[in-house]
């Protein structure tokens, strides 16, 4: 064996064993991988089946041929639906407490694992219960998306952690003996406390009696999902290749420092369970720098052109640790070079990058000539329009990792690295950036430590205290008591160092506010030095829990508006600034406040409560941002079922339909001969107004009825599918 391949060898080792030390910011978990388990009774030790359709399971193992994707053992599921009133589960046995409680809340991305179908139009899902009383009765009971058994190949299927009311991609609350549970921050509780951990086959179809077989593998918790929502257009993320020398036939590194690139596996893979790994040892011939790319021939880059203007790249990276100029590449077939601005390798955990498909030197692309043999760092610049128009003949990708001896003369060092790249996509929106917190009360001790961050000012303020009762997320929140026949009163937080920085997210502000009953109105308010910029005014009716949420946006109603710069005199004008000027103020929040202005002139003391108050550069799902719509419940819904649109259609439509009281509700489809077709709602509803979208792609033309119930009320209507 040559030097260089022991080198190499040995290099990978230890690349998966710090992976393992030092990624506690991935939160990449192992779950199960059948792995351990020498038989079936071994198996059967801690997993079991129920339910009328479960006829057998056990574990299949197979060492020759390594069919298993996760290793060499995975589990068969037998079933068969004539008996079958709602299907079957395979679950972790609730008694292993090596297993349980398993706690899943600070995963970001949500659950993979390997599935293969059985070919039938039947699903499954993943089912989680969150904790049990003293009795053993079920608190609430969460549940993913329908999962198709259509594809009889192995392949990774992806449940992302986050909420998903139309029951179209993501986890929902399908029962509970106590309240409706439907915010982001139940969902993570529920996450952090599972104690049962199920794959459930929904209601198959009984008129198929033949008996079927899946099989599943390798489930993970992981903190990267690959993007799922409309116009995702797939690069390379490395799964379809079975070996490095299969990946070998699509990918290439050069250049002198490269010593060799192959296909990367390990058990914190941080997307899907296979990555490219590029290993390179700079020394004296390597003058220019190394690259990695996609051969131009045997791997063919899909049409970019259709991603919108505010998408673009997004790829995983795993650093190198050094100081080293690092740079993404796109190449057309008129060999127009386009590169992106420098990239930085020190963060040697994964994370993501992204490139916006504009035309700029510093967050987007810049053309670097068309010569095949040279690159024209001095290129004049090009347009937006001009790169968009390369999009759609985009032959290669490529990472350019640069030395230049002047500025970095550690490109001779001779030290053996590499950088590790997965989940490249093209995308029409970019993940979210973290919120930036401006407070959720957690670290405060008492009240007086609080008030030594936030102090209460005004003729009407009463008192201002850690609450340890009245909380919504987490378990501390902040309560303001005040008398409005005395006047006003706010409540600020001052002297933030350093200070908070909001202008890089899009979304805007959100807290949690559970008000008093009353008709007063608070506001928010942001200060940069002496700039002002507050929201218009938001209810306190609402004497029940509020996520409210203000847009980063100059706007008098549903964003900020200006106040000026003059603290004791805030002026009240047409004026409410402008965009730029506001993000410009957002890069440094040094106070936060709340005002109750001009409120009832009642002489009780009453109290608001505050939790959660962060930037974010998406809002949760559960946050209201229109300031007419704030907590006021005051206007009933009606049970209704509104006739789909399109409709004829082919083959998505949507059906919309509300609801007077909360309640258990299903929503199926089924054909002229009263087969049902498909489920699209069976879980707990709160009072309201919905929608949800049916694919119709698997039916056959026709005429089809859907169906709401929801108690006793009952409603059909037609709808006509045609291909």
């Amino acid at each position: 064996m040559s030097k260089t391949k022991l080198l190499l060898m040995l290099f990978a080792f230890l690349s998966q064993f710090l992976l393992v030390t030092s990624t506690s910011n991935a939160q990449t978990k192992v779950i199960e991988d059948f792995e351990s388990y020498e038989s079936d009774s071994e198996l059967g030790q801690h997993w079991r089946v129920f339910g009328f359709a479960s006829k057998d399971y056990g574990m299949i193992v197979d060492t020759s041929a390594k069919v298993a994707p996760g290793g060499t053992k995975y589990f068969k599921y037998v079933y068969s639906s004539e008996e079958s009133t709602w299907g079957g589960v395979a679950e972790r046995r609730t008694d292993d407490a090596s297993f349980f409680p398993l706690d899943l809340g600070n995963t970001k991305g949500g659950l993979q694992f390997y599935l293969k179908g059985d070919g039938t139009n039947n699903v499954i899902r993943f089912r989680f219960y969150q904790f049990f009383d003293e009795q053993g009765t079920i608190d609430a009971r969460w549940r993913s998306h329908p999962i198709s058994l259509s594809d009889t190949s192995w392949h990774i299927v992806t449940i992302p952690f986050v909420i998903d009311t139309t029951d179209n991609y993501g986890l929902h609350l399908w029962y509970t003996n106590g309240p409706a549970l439907e915010t982001e921050e139940d969902m993570r509780a529920a996450l952090g406390e599972i104690t049962r951990f199920q794959i459930n086959i929904d209601r198959p179809d009984t008129n198929d009696t033949e008996p079927k077989r899946i099989y599943f593998d390798d489930f993970r918790a992981v903190d990267f999902i690959p993007p799922h929502h409309e116009g995702v257009i797939k690069i390379g993320d490395f799964e379809e290749y079975v070996s490095s020398e299969d990946f070998q036939t699509k990918w290439q590194g050069f250049g002198y420092g490269t010593l060799d690139y192959e296909l990367g596996r390990n058990d914190l893979a941080p997307e899907g369970y296979k990555n490219a790994q590029w290993f390179f040892q700079t020394e004296e011939r390597t003058t220019w720098g190394i690259a990695f790319r996609s051969r131009e021939v045997l791997y063919k880059i899909p049409d970019l052109s259709s991603i919108g203007p505010d998408g673009g790249i997004q790829f995983l990276l795993k650093g190198d640790g050094t100081d080293d100029l690092f740079m993404f590449r796109l190449l057309d077939e008129q060999i127009n070079h386009w590169a992106s601005n420098w990239i930085s390798l020190k963060d040697t955990n994964w994370h993501v990058v992204t490139i916006p498909f504009v035309a700029s030197e510093t967050k987007g692309f810049r053309w670097l000539g068309n010569d095949p043999n040279s690159t024209c760092w001095d290129c004049p610049n090009k347009t937006t329009e001009e790169f968009r128009e390369s999009l759609s003949r985009i032959v290669s990708v490529r990472w350019d990792k640069r030395f230049f001896s002047a500025t970095n003369p550690s490109y001779i060092d001779s030290v053996l690295r590499s950088i590790e790249i997965d989940g490249v996509y093209a995308v029409n929106e970019f993940p979210p950036l973290e919120p930036e917190a401006a407070d959720d009360f957690e670290t405060y001790t008492d009240s007086d430590n609080l008030k030594t961050a936030w102090n209460q000012f005004g003729s009407g303020s009463v008192s201002l205290d850690l609450s340890e009762s009245e909380f919504r997320s987490g378990a501390k929140s902040m309560a303001i008591t005040y008398n409005g026949s005395l006047g006003f009163t706010a409540v600020r937080k001052r002297n933030i160092i350093p200070g908070l920085n909001f202008s890089e997210l899009k979304g805007g502000m959100q807290f949690y506010l559970k008000g008093d009953g009353s008709n007063n109105k608070i506001t928010l308010r942001l200060m940069n030095g002496d700039e002002m910029w507050e929201s218009a005014e938001l209810s306190m009716s609402n004497t029940g829990w509020v996520h409210l949420g203000v847009g980063f946006s100059a706007d008098s109603i549903n964003g900020f508006r200006y106040l000026g710069n003059d603290p004791p005199a805030p002026v009240w004008s047409d004026n409410v600034g402008t965009d730029e000027q506001l993000k410009g103020d957002l890069s440094n929040i040094d106070q936060v406040r709340f005002y109750i202005r001009n409120p009832e002139s009642i002489n009780e003391d009453k109290v608001i409560y505050i939790d959660k108050i962060e930037g974010v550069d998406r809002f949760s799902s559960d946050t209201i941002t229109d300031v007419e719509n704030d907590g006021n419940q005051s206007v009933p819904f009606e049970y209704k079922l509104v006739q789909n649109y399109p409709n004829p259609f082919n083959p998505t439509t949507t059906i919309k339909y509300s609801l007077r009281n909360p309640g258990t509700v299903s929503l199926r489809i089924f054909n002229i001969l009263g087969q049902e077709v498909a489920t699209l709602v069976n879980d707990f509803k709160k009072a309201g107004a919905y929608q949800v979208s049916f694919d119709a792609s698997k039916l056959a033309t026709g005429v089809y009825v859907y169906q709401l119930q929801a108690g006793s009320f009952i409603q059909f209507k037609k709808m006509l599918l045609l291909k």
